[in-house]
């Protein structure tokens, strides 16, 4: 490309353009522009592919498990270095009963309450749904949710799956009470029509089956995030007690060897008296009490070689609550020999946080 043709007016080819300074350019666009970018011509299609399909996300469905499916027999697989899947919470098949559903799950009297009192804050009248349209809607995505289990397909798609990913260095497991569904199903699960600690239990049980079938020649993960994990209802003031749960995420650990924790702490509460094998620790937009944070790092203090971290909060007894930062640490890591430094890119932070790495040792 000559000086000319810009001086001229004229737009520089861009198929005349190294890849190096393709590669520049990409790296400042966000990700829209980067599909549209792509669309130019087969060779910027190319160029744009291993950032298009760095990250891939499905869930726990029949048409998410369906796309997973594809990418093992797409040439994209081969980009792929992130994968986040969607799991929501397991709806009792108890549901699959209208007489246990209208006599022990949502009964009639309890449906006429909350509709009473979603009115008098002010809603619409139609806000709530027809309480048959709530049962029908909850018996269908139970129906789903088994037929996925007794055919163990999620294991099945995700084994093939992550065999199929040469590069893939990090998995994201996102939990959420509910995938695509009508905004006021969540507000009815929560009414005790799902088992948290079986369902959290089982997916991250499903995940580390997944894992164990994967080829030794490819490259081990290095990244494990879990994000929203969050428990049954216990005591503020004790660590959680779900040894069911904590088994699980200390095998599903064992493949790999940095933990990133984002929107609840309860993993790392769970892991406070957990000896595992990581080296590196990620916390971002989380509470977390004062008592876990010390209990994990004594029991790891072996293994664990640097803490990063972002919007993240201390909590001492009932009401004290401190902002995890710089300043702070001496306080918190008695002890310890660290030093501190600003995030880097080399783990996940959105774009107007500020981060920390804290490392720890001489």
């Amino acid at each position: 490309m000559s000086a000319g043709g810009i001086m001229d007016g004229r737009i520089p080819d861009l198929q005349a353009l190294p890849t190096e300074i393709l590669h520049l350019i990409l790296t400042s666009l966000e990700s829209w522009e980067i599909k549209a970018f792509s669309l130019v011509n087969r060779r910027l299609r190319d160029v744009c592919l291993p950032y298009l399909f760095y990250r891939v996300r499905f869930n726990f469905s029949e048409a998410g498990l369906d796309g997973l499916q594809q990418l093992r027999h797409s040439v994209v697989r081969l980009h792929v270095k992130s994968l986040n899947y969607t799991v929501p919470e397991l709806i009792k098949p108890d549901i699959l009963s209208f007489e246990t559903f209208k006599s022990e799950m949502l009964t009639p009297k309890s449906y006429v309450e909350e509709a009473k009192e979603l009115y008098d804050c002010g809603y619409p009248a139609d806000e709530c749904p027809p309480y048959m349209v709530i049962y029908e809607t909850l018996r269908t995505i139970c129906e789903n949710q088994q037929e996925i289990l007794e055919n163990h397909k999620n294991i099945d798609v995700l084994s093939s799956v992550l065999a199929a990913l040469p590069r893939l260095r990090e998995l994201e497991l996102d939990f959420c009470p509910s995938i695509d569904e009508p905004q006021w199903v969540d507000s009815y699960l929560s009414l005790g029509m799902t088992a948290k600690e079986v369902s959290n239990t089982y997916h991250i049980q499903a995940v580390t089956k997944a894992l164990q079938r994967r080829p030794e020649c490819i490259a081990p993960l290095v990244t494990i995030e879990l994000s929203s994990l969050d428990l049954p209802h216990y005591s503020s003031w004790e660590l959680p007690k779900f040894p069911s749960l904590s088994g699980a995420l200390e095998l599903l650990l064992e493949h790999c060897t940095t933990l990133r924790i984002t929107g609840d702490s309860a993993p790392l509460e769970l892991l406070s008296r957990s000896t595992v094998k990581l080296r590196k620790l990620i916390l971002g937009h989380v509470n977390i009490s004062y008592t876990a944070w010390r209990e994990f790092l004594e029991t790891n203090r072996q293994t664990i070689i640097s803490i990063g971290f972002y919007d993240t909060h201390l909590i001492r007894g009932l009401a004290e609550i401190q902002e995890l930062s710089p300043k702070l640490l001496p306080a918190v890591l008695p002890g310890f020999a660290f030093s501190t430094k600003k995030s880097t890119d080399y783990w996940k932070m959105p774009y107007w946080e500020t981060g920390w790495i804290i490392q720890l040792g001489s």
